[in-house]
């Protein structure tokens, strides 16, 4: 399926310019039977449009038809469009809501494919020919197409190569571009007519035709200047065919003033398509000085018409019109009357061109909308055909005997379609595995020794174990398809087929969104520092940042893993989530086989003191092993940690426990979405915690007015944010809730931690009292460098 957005050509009455481009190729594309759904952006929705009735206004007879009939009453978002479809800008989508750099990462996030035809960069490279607020929109616009498209069209060699530039001025990665030139040919309404006006029939003056809106980048006045100059007093007539544009104010007073206006010169602003065709046929010469143009549409047309026509002197132009038109130096308007008076002057001259003209064949619109259907229907394949299928094998990465030990019981009776095992380990791990392991799976172990080769390995947690992956990807021993999962990462019933392949795709489990994750404190942890570094990488090459390190077993394309490895080369150091960069990567570039799911995991997180999922569970399949969950007073007390007889039942029970528990968060949550709504109302903010250390002597801490907590449950907001950090810190914070008459009833946490200059926020968790009621909230804070200690207090609802 193709989606285009044509929300701007649908407010247009006047077809030129773009909306003809767009109109034509529709036209093409629509006898060529593809599979397209057209649709327009209105009220915060896409809006359908019903492809026979919009044929009839658009090819057939618009006067017998209505332009407000075209819309179904079926509208659809960005989240509708599935997974491997296209989302295809021909339009002059820099216009149009929603903006694409909110538009663009949404759908590229959804698996949708983006192409988008740009037509021009004039307002990165020649600003001053556009309008202040087209510059503005452009940039936002061309700089997201840069970003997100995985394909971009253009008209001209020089437009591409405009893009090259750009690129390697900004130093990104050049898209896949696809040159398409457009047609000449075009058609008309069927009720279009042609007025009783002397320049629209053969028995007109000679005339020499500008078509276009008269806007600085198009040089009307250059060519009223050689006309004022020498053309006029020679006897030839200057017609003008174009829409009042911005910025020329006194060009268009000049016009509307001009002692020749009705005679000699013609100024023709609403000439439909059946005029502007006749309007070439009869001209003697067109007229095409733009400073500069992404294609230049009158230059062809006329051409097709079998016109001569004098054009700037600029590569586009020369690309378009080749050694068919004749080029003049902008500098000085003579040289434009001398080129016309080689053919006023000289019939034998002009008929000679005219000759050399009716040899050109035009290119057709038909040609360019097989051309454009052809680089679609590339991008909607796989680069290679990679078929998915259900894996035999699964690779665990541990440097745990013990926990891997205790998990493939687990795996072997749950995941029975699973028969081997590649085991990624320290050579100590792997002599006491062969001893230790009695199981069914056949064992293949790829040691350090093995996988590094003499390399170093990485310190850091996470970088280690991101290299170590990129390295056992290369290996034989691991087949194309296959399952990567962590030691403690156990399934909780009989995986189906279907948990990882359906409909002929690959399911990859998400949990969060990466832009939204902040870390738990301001001590980031590996894992946090990782998933920082995962949605750096990820923004700047314009993936989805979706965060796909769900605690649990998920299926891997080993050749996918490898051309992402191969297109960014290096990345194995850069200390990246090795599973949210390789799904967005494969979400990119292979929607058609990768379908996006919310993730199965129970205990991720472990608790809710630290985050909230994004998107919770729905169901649980896999259990992401935590043993300190199953001790005295914690949520599986007295539940087996190890396969067992009753181990079904048990899986239920957890199920039940800690969806309980996500339904009580949740419900802890809602107080605080309700009660931060309420104090933004009555305060104008939100209901921040702050520190402020801008007085090195005196340091300052603000609380809320007041809290609204719920009775046992985790307050939401626990972030404490600090503002004016010079120098490092070392402090501590911690609550307490009293009565109101400042009886102490409930004692908190109590965080030791360091602020350094760049810290953002630190975590303290609150509580809420078991006991519904009023009380009186306090927070400590306590700072070792400057002897500061403040006690405050604020009124505390358990609710």
């Amino acid at each position: 399926m193709i989606y285009i957005d044509i929300t701007n050509f649908l407010k247009s009455d006047f077809i030129s310019g773009i909306q003809r481009v767009v109109r034509e190729i529709l036209a093409g594309i629509y006898e060529a039977g593809a599979d397209i759904t057209l649709i327009r952006y209105t009220n915060g929705r896409f809006n359908i449009i019903d492809r026979g009735r919009f044929c009839a206004y658009y090819f057939e007879d618009a006067e017998a038809n209505q332009k407000s009939e075209l819309f179904t009453k079926d509208t659809l978002t960005a989240d509708d469009m599935p997974s491997g479809s296209i989302f295809f800008d021909i339009d002059s989508a820099w216009q149009m809501y929603p903006y694409r750099k909110e538009l663009y990462p949404q759908l590229v996030s959804n698996g949708v494919k983006l192409a988008v035809w740009v037509y021009d960069v004039i307002p990165v490279t020649h600003p001053q020919f556009v309008h202040p607020n087209t510059d503005f929109h452009f940039i936002s616009y061309i700089g997201a197409a840069l970003q997100y498209a995985d394909l971009i069209i253009t008209n001209t060699n020089a437009t591409k190569e405009a893009i090259v530039s750009i690129c390697g001025d900004l130093d990104i990665p050049v898209p896949k571009i696809g040159v398409v030139p457009i047609g000449a040919d075009y058609r008309s309404p069927a009720a279009a007519h042609v007025r009783d006006f002397p320049v629209f029939h053969r028995d007109s003056a000679p005339y020499v035709l500008m078509v276009g809106t008269v806007e600085p980048r198009k040089n009307h006045a250059y060519v009223l200047e050689a006309f004022e100059r020498e053309l006029f007093s020679q006897g030839l007539t200057l017609v003008i065919a174009g829409r009042r544009g911005w910025n020329s104010e006194a060009l268009l007073q000049r016009i509307d003033s001009h002692p020749m206006l009705g005679t000699r010169l013609f100024f023709i602003t609403d000439a439909n398509d059946e005029e502007i065709s006749a309007l070439y046929k009869n001209a003697f010469l067109v007229a095409f000085t733009t400073f500069e143009e992404g294609f230049g549409l009158p230059l062809i047309e006329a051409l097709a018409a079998g016109v001569p026509v004098i054009a700037s002197d600029i590569p586009v132009l020369r690309e378009v019109g080749g050694d068919l038109a004749e080029y003049c130096d902008l500098a000085d308007a003579l040289t434009f009357a001398v080129a016309v008076g080689r053919h006023y002057n000289s019939p034998l001259y002009h008929e000679t061109i005219k000759d050399k003209l009716g040899l050109y064949s035009p290119p057709k619109w038909t040609k360019t909308a097989e051309q454009t259907l052809s680089l679609l229907a590339a991008l909607a394949g796989l680069k290679p055909p990679y078929a998915p299928y259900l894996p035999k094998q699964i690779v665990i990465l541990t440097a745990r005997t013990e926990d891997i030990l205790r998990t493939l019981p687990f795996i072997e009776k749950f995941m029975p379609f699973i028969t081997e095992l590649v085991l990624c380990c320290p050579e100590t791990v792997a002599e006491t595995f062969m001893t230790d392991y009695t199981g069914r799976l056949s064992l293949t172990f790829l040691t350090d020794d093995i996988l590094l080769d003499g390399a170093e390995l990485p310190e850091d947690h996470g970088q280690r174990n991101f290299f170590l992956r990129c390295l056992a990807m290369r290996r034989r021993e691991i087949d194309d398809v296959f399952i990567m999962s962590d030691d403690d990462y156990r399934p909780l019933k009989t995986i189906e087929p279907d948990v990882y392949i359906s409909g002929g795709k690959y399911i990859a489990y998400y949990f969060y969104d990466i832009q939204n994750w902040t870390g738990k404190t301001a001590a980031l942890t590996s894992y946090d520092i990782q998933h920082l570094n995962t949605k750096h990488f990820l923004l700047e090459n314009g993936y989805p940042t979706l965060q796909y390190s769900s605690h649990m077993p998920q299926i891997i394309d080993k050749r996918v893993y490898n051309e992402f490895l191969d297109k960014h080369a290096g990345i194995e150091t850069r200390g990246v989530d090795e599973w949210s960069s390789y799904f967005n990567y494969a979400v990119r570039y292979y929607g058609a086989i990768f379908e996006r799911r919310p993730y199965v995991t129970l205990n991720w997180p472990g608790d809710f003191n630290s985050w909230y999922p994004e998107y919770p569970p729905g169901e649980f399949l896999f259990e992401n092993f935590y043993e300190r969950l199953y001790e005295d007073g914690r949520i599986y007390d007295g539940l087996s940690t190890e396969l067992c007889e009753n181990t079904a039942e048990e899986n239920i029970t957890k199920v039940s426990r800690f969806a309980l528990s996500l339904a009580q968060a949740a419900n802890c949550r809602g107080v605080y979405e309700g009660y931060a709504g309420t104090y933004g109302v009555h305060f104008g903010s939100a209901p921040a915690f702050c520190i402020d250390f801008r007085d090195a002597v005196n340091t300052r801490l603000f609380i809320p007015q007041y809290l609204v907590l719920k009775s046992g449950g985790v307050y939401q907001h626990n972030r404490i944010y600090q503002t004016g950090a010079g120098r490092t810190y070392n402090c501590e914070l911690s609550w307490y809730i009293s009565s109101v008459n400042g009886n102490v009833i409930a004692d908190g946490i109590t965080e030791t931690f360091v602020i350094e200059p760049d810290t953002r926020f630190v975590d303290l968790p609150v509580t809420g009292w078991r006991l519904k009621g009023e009380y009186v909230f306090h927070c400590v804070l306590r700072v070792k460098e400057n002897h500061a200690y403040q006690d405050v207090a604020c009124a505390a609802f358990i609710i």
